[in-house]
């Protein structure tokens, strides 16, 4: 099987859980030839945290309007700060993996992002985390 022909649901790298930790959120613009042809956004990127993948960081690109209005970029840093986690879950979504210069990335997209209201769970980690 050629590498770039796997495709996996977001769950599958988070050993199973659909449920994921929002990191960010940015615009997505148009480019052409390398330069921004307009200032209205394409689509948005959501920075997801997967707790049970030794939380690896990736970006998961929702074309159209922004699925999460009511939370500003800034909103969800101060929550990442706090340790206060935003969950949310895709559907529609899809993760390639492909290589550039013999280093693995992943490219994942969705059709939509929602919010969810649970607990996290680490694992079986009996540890606690003291501050």
């Amino acid at each position: 099987m050629n590498l770039k022909d796997l495709k996996l649901e977001i769950s599958a790298l988070n050993g199973g859980d659909p449920s994921v930790i929002l990191t960010g959120k940015s615009e997505v613009y148009p480019y052409d030839q390398g330069k921004r042809i307009s200032d209205e956004p394409i689509a948005y990127r959501y920075t997801i945290a997967l707790s049970k993948n030794r939380m690896a960081l990736i970006g998961v690109r929702i074309d159209g309007p922004d699925q999460l209005p009511d939370l500003s970029d800034d909103e969800i840093a101060r929550r990442c700060a706090s340790l206060d986690f935003i969950r949310v879950e895709f559907s529609g979504d899809e993760a390639k993996v492909y290589s550039i210069s013999g280093e693995q990335k992943i490219s994942a997209s969705a059709r939509h992002v929602s919010l969810v209201d649970t607990p996290i769970d680490f694992g079986d980690s009996k540890k606690k985390l003291s501050l």
